[in-house]
């Protein structure tokens, strides 16, 4: 990455660069290692933090678009704002209404629901076997 600098933004600092040539936003508290390499910064000409910063700043808050989920009978469970969530974070969203929410659109959406929880379930299933324990039979699975 090529660094401009860092910004706060409601008490979380984030690291404002350039990566491939656009610009990138970082919590730096997301950061687990960093490294000083060699090469040079490579900014935009005549481009500073405060120009990158607003643009990112906007992306972040005037988020477009969003994604339109389709429930068991048809309801509109989710929504909304969504940009940059992709389909790996529109399913994430939905996660905590597990068995009470079917998601039947759009198919990206409900196979990575069902990714997740297959995931799950197959961890505290491996988790249940080593215990000694069946927890789909107590009710819990």
């Amino acid at each position: 990455m090529d660094p401009y600098g860092l910004v706060a933004k409601a008490g979380v600092w984030y690291v404002v660069a350039d990566r491939r040539g656009g610009p990138r936003l970082f919590r730096a508290d997301r950061v687990q290692s960093a490294a000083v390499l060699g090469d040079l910064v490579r900014r935009r000409h005549g481009v500073e933090l405060p120009q990158v910063w607003e643009v990112l700043r906007h992306q972040v808050e005037e988020r477009p678009g969003g994604i339109e989920v389709g429930g068991r009978r048809g309801e509109r469970v989710g929504g909304g704002p969504a940009p940059r969530l992709g389909v790996v974070g529109a399913a994430r969203q939905l996660l905590p209404f597990s068995g009470r929410v079917e998601v039947l659109s759009p198919p990206e959406v409900r196979a990575e629901v069902a990714c997740a929880a297959a995931s799950v379930t197959g961890l505290y299933q491996r988790v249940g076997e080593r215990s000694g324990r069946n927890p789909s039979s107590r009710g819990l699975l």
